[in-house]
């Protein structure tokens, strides 16, 4: 009988990665809109601004109570909670009218997603040590941090690769630019 999960290493940190990739990517390309924005709404810089500066504070925030609703409920949960608020958030922006809706789509509830789906909730699924993944991932324990370290360069791939690509590693360990 075959007992082999399909939850594999490389599944959970591909899984993750897309995570994060697709919510800060999302979230990164949010700048790109804030010369049409203005010019169709007649906004400032100030109202596109406060809601980016809502988003942060929502995400600080509520980044904790996801943690914590993560543990006692599971991350899944979580992460389908935050998936939810993020697609509300974008259908939200696209049908905005005023200011108002601009802080409680882009601020409140996209600040709310990526607390529910950032660093903390991915890194603690893909470094999880319980016992019944250490039993079936035997590597796990060696490999924990690599893995991590790995799906944070997801957060922004082009960022990430320049800078692996500019630094190495001495005989010492210290890491020195390549130029």
């Amino acid at each position: 009988m075959n007992t082999r999960s399909w939850r594999t290493p490389v599944l959970v940190l591909v899984c993750g990665c897309a995570i994060m990739t697709i919510t800060f990517g999302v979230r990164a390309g949010f700048g790109l809109f804030l010369q049409p924005m203005a010019m169709e709404y007649g906004w400032g810089r100030g109202v596109f601004s406060l809601s980016m500066a809502l988003q942060n504070l929502a995400w600080g925030a509520l980044g904790a109570v996801a943690g914590g609703v993560a543990d006692r409920y599971g991350p899944g949960r979580v992460i389908a909670g935050a998936a939810v608020c993020y697609i509300l958030g974008l259908i939200g922006m696209s049908v905005i009218s005023s200011p108002v809706g601009m802080y409680l789509n882009c601020g409140l509830l996209l600040g709310m997603a990526l607390g529910g789906a950032s660093f903390g909730i991915i890194l603690a699924i893909i470094a999880a040590p319980s016992r019944r993944r250490s039993a079936a991932w035997p590597w796990a324990s060696r490999r924990r941090r690599g893995l991590s370290g790995s799906s944070r360069c997801c957060r922004s791939p082009s960022s990430s690769s320049r800078l692996r690509l500019a630094c190495r590693a001495d005989r010492t360990g210290r890491r020195r630019p390549r130029w």
